[in-house]
């Protein structure tokens, strides 16, 4: 009851911080580039539209492309992009509610001829900055971000409302599962190139944790593929995240602060010189959750902080530069408890556990307009995680027992450069390479068979190169016809292993309101780099290195798409999707791979790629996009996801759920005092996700304890199941704009319903027994943001 007594004074105390404020009639700036999508030409004499139900203004873009529509009143308006000959771009519902303003990147798309029938428009709500995919793609914005209950500014917990995509049934982490693949099967980019993991408290590779390094201050459009992703795209089995940093403020300089149960969110932007062709963007966040578990007894204390930049320069001849960089550190303390009489009522009570993970990626990007039709990018990045975990069990003495240990230091150096011509309004072709310098250093040690002696389980360090190279061509055939074809090829050095990947879309636009589409690709991922090189205990003193061999896990993604875009702002869509996974990598003396039985042990294990797996299902998706206050996305989805080990013998996956059911909705209310303009917006939003049990290893008692180690009933993986997940969150926001400052105060409740779902078991060995472990329940997140 306390708990809720200090919830309700602070935010009492936050909306009285508004009483007194006037409202002085307010305005915003609008700015942007235009270029021609498929040349990275600059295009002047481009029609910029801004309106709403009480404005009409425009402009048109000047020789470089450059458009800006200043003293802009503050509220949400529809922008217009068109150009004789062009596909037009529409951007609906943005919102302007401060002095900074927004920047805006368009490219355009030129017809291959004059449609009479079919009326097409390029809608940034919906279709991905990749014109090459033509299924199972989405973007969404970092106002997204903000606006839909429980995503936490995350672009991850985001994506687990999208159709197909099991969300963790820890409201705590922000880990998903595409279409029945394990997190391990994500691919991450930033800014044009692959990146390791970016979230805190996550695994060290793939997509998990609890919240993403990326702040929702920087972040301006971001692809998701969840199958059958275009040829640029490799080492990837399950999905791919594509994030795009915008670019700071070229006018003035602004910046935002942000308090909250989960930290402090600082950010500054503005111009840099008097030409105004470079500007910065600066983001720093500190956690305050130790705050946040006086209130929640969350049972560990998740304390992280990371820095983010962009410094982005506009060349003349359309081409730009971007400086940019991320870097993270995450720190879990979980102290054991110091109350001995509570060791037997508590499993894991006598526990103490601490946890380091620093990671960051610096790097550059730059994009030249060559000849008329003709574009070169080029990037080049250094990305890398440091993680450590240390681990013990204290006695009734408080003598700790032999420290388990873990350490693993990864780092990449990665250059990409891509070719992209345009051979007329019907044919787009690209052709890219990236090149990887890999290396690893890690090791893990635990106890064995008694609390004073130790077995270092693996270890290990090297280095090795991966090359990618892929070429992709866009075919247009009249206004209803798209192909798609790409070949993406993979050779890991370490192993002399080659992937040809052969990639294919075709969509069918039946009229303006009908589209087919296909998808299929072969893909192809490697595991994480020190699998291969470390070295496990073959025998006293000795050590081999067992899994050097490895090949690349393969998958086939087949993918039917039908999308009804019922009107302008609402679609139903569906996708009937199949993936057959071979060559997966599992061990060779217990039924555990990627997809279902997976432990800590798996890389001191002999692996080998005789394991199997499929995965299908349905996807039902209907969306209304933002318009007149409020918005909707409702999915169901029915999966099926079986593996099978190197007997041949077949299992349920981790994530065969069967059934999902998610869905997003949100009103915008605008308070208009009397005698001024629209300058502030409530908003309510709610959020849910539903979705059949997830199954889960039991331990093994009687192994455990001739180990006196953790130890799963491999015999029998994934025969339990977790209770079905029921979770809905809610959360309000109230939006106050003025002349100098706009304050947004946002408070979320994740899990209103108090769901714990049981997650697993886990092992006690002070008193050798197991316990079980459940997700957190109720959670709230209050936070109030300053933008000046």
């Amino acid at each position: 009851m306390k708990n809720w007594i200090s919830i309700i004074c602070l935010l009492g105390g936050f909306l009285l911080g508004f009483r007194g404020l006037g409202y002085a009639e307010s305005s915003s700036t609008l700015t942007g580039y235009v270029k021609e999508l498929g040349t990275g030409q600059a295009m002047a004499g481009v029609t910029v539209q801004l309106y709403n139900a009480d404005t009409l203004m425009g402009t048109l873009t000047d020789a470089e492309g450059f458009f800006s529509i200043p003293e802009i009143p503050f509220g949400r308006y529809n922008v217009e992009f068109s150009y004789v000959g062009f596909v037009s771009y529409r951007i609906s519902e943005l919102l302007l509610s401060g002095r900074a303003g927004r920047e805006l990147l368009i490219e355009l798309e030129e017809q291959p001829v004059q449609a009479d029938t079919v009326q097409i428009y390029a809608d940034q709500r919906w279709d991905p900055r990749n014109e090459a995919a033509l299924v199972s793609g989405r973007t969404f914005t970092g106002e997204e971000l903000s606006r839909i209950a429980g995503g936490l500014d995350d672009p991850a917990r985001v994506a687990a409302r999208f159709p197909g995509v099991v969300a963790s049934p820890d409201v705590i982490s922000n880990n998903i599962n595409v279409r029945g693949n394990s997190s391990r099967a994500v691919l991450w980019r930033l800014e044009g190139i692959d990146i390791y993991n970016p979230n805190h408290f996550g695994q060290l590779e793939g997509s998990s944790g609890i919240v993403t390094i990326f702040s929702q201050q920087l972040l301006a459009q971001t692809d998701f593929f969840s199958a059958a992703f275009p040829a640029d795209y490799g080492n990837a089995l399950g999905s791919v995240f594509d994030v795009r940093f915008r670019n700071g403020n070229r006018e003035k300089l602004h910046g935002t602060f942000q308090v909250g149960f989960l930290g402090l969110d600082a950010s500054l932007e503005g111009p840099l010189g008097k030409s105004k062709r470079t500007t910065f963007l600066a983001n720093y966040r500190y956690s305050t959750t130790g705050i946040a578990d006086q209130f929640l007894q969350i049972g560990a204390i998740p304390v992280f902080q990371d820095f983010s930049l962009k410094v982005h320069h506009q060349l003349k001849n359309g081409g730009e530069v971007n400086v940019f960089g991320i870097g993270g550190n995450s720190v879990l303390t979980n102290l054991a408890e110091r109350d001995t009489s509570r060791w037997d009522s508590v499993v894991g009570a006598n526990v103490e556990r601490n946890s380091n993970a620093l990671t960051g990626t610096a790097g550059f990007n730059l994009t030249l307009p060559l000849l008329e039709r003709t574009y070169v990018k080029l990037v080049a990045v250094g990305t890398g995680i440091s993680f450590n975990n240390y681990l013990y069990e204290f006695d009734r003495n408080f003598v700790p027992d032999t420290l388990r240990k873990g350490e693993t230091r990864t780092h990449r150096l990665s250059a990409h450069a891509f070719l992209n011509h345009k051979f007329s309004p019907r044919h787009t072709h690209r052709t890219g390479v990236l090149v990887h310098r890999l290396h690893a250093n890690s090791f893990f040690s635990l106890p064995i068979f008694s609390a004073t002696s130790s077995d270092t389980l693996y270890q290990g360090m090297g280095d090795s190169y991966l090359y990618q190279l892929y070429t992709r061509s866009q075919f247009k055939f009249g206004s209803r016809w798209r192909f798609h074809v790409g070949l993406h090829a993979m050779h890991f050095r370490a192993i002399q292993e080659w992937s040809l990947e052969p990639r294919l879309g075709l969509r069918w636009q039946m009229n303006d309101r009908h589209s087919f589409s296909f998808g299929y690709g072969l893909h192809s991922q490697m595991e994480p780099f020190y699998t291969y090189v470390v070295a496990t205990s073959s025998g006293p003193g000795e050590r081999i290195q067992q899994n050097t061999d490895l090949g690349f896990n393969k998958a086939h993604h087949f993918v039917l798409s039908y999308q009804w875009r019922i009107n302008e702002r609402l679609r139903l869509s569906g996708e009937a999707y199949y993936q057959s996974i071979y060559k997966l990598v599992a061990a060779q003396d217990r039924p555990v791979t990627r997809l279902g039985g997976l432990d800590f042990n798996f890389e001191s294990y002999d692996l080998e790629n005789n394991g199997s797996a499929r995965t299908y299902g349905i996807d039902l998706s209907l969306e209304k996009s933002l318009d007149r206050g409020y918005y909707l996305l409702v999915n169901a989805s029915y999966l099926n996801s079986k593996y099978r080990d190197v007997t041949g013998t077949q299992y349920p996956s981790t994530f065969d759920v069967g059934y999902m059911a998610s869905g997003a909705a949100g009103k915008e209310w605008y308070l208009k005092p009397k005698g001024k303009k629209k300058s502030r917006i409530l908003g309510l939003n709610l959020a849910a996700n539903f979705a059949g049990p997830q199954n889960y290893t039991r331990v093994d008692l009687f192994a455990s304890l001739a180990r006196d180690l953790f130890t799963f009933d491999y015999d029998h993986p994934n025969t339990l199941r977790q209770d079905p997940l029921r979770q809905i969150d809610v959360g309000f926001t109230y939006r106050v704009s003025r002349k100098r400052i706009s304050t947004l105060l946002s408070f979320q409740v994740k899990n209103v319903m108090n769901q714990r779902v049981f997650l697993g078991q886990t092992y006690d060995s002070e008193k050798r027994t197991t316990g079980e472990q459940f997700g957190t329940g109720f959670f709230p997140i209050l936070s109030y943001k300053i933008q000046f």
